[in-house]
């Protein structure tokens, strides 16, 4: 049996139609995303090259306290 995937009015058939869910994110998502970056990064460049540095060890390079204190030379 021909199935027609456009379902075209033409025939009799019955058209199958797939609804394929999209997995990825939706626009909202997207902006809300984009913008969270946007804030982070205005956020940190006001911060001291000291404190930024500890941030990024600590949170972005997912290091522990006691990691990002040794890196830093703090006690």
């Amino acid at each position: 049996m021909d199935v027609s995937l456009d379902g075209s009015a033409e025939t009799k058939e019955p058209s199958f139609q797939l609804d394929v869910e999209d997995e990825g994110p939706n626009p909202e998502q997207l902006y809300a995303h984009k913008e969270r970056q946007r804030i982070l990064f205005e956020a940190m460049n006001e911060l001291t090259p000291g404190m930024r540095k500890a941030i990024e060890l600590r949170e972005l390079g997912e290091r522990s306290t006691e990691e990002t204190a040794q890196i830093m030379e703090f006690p």
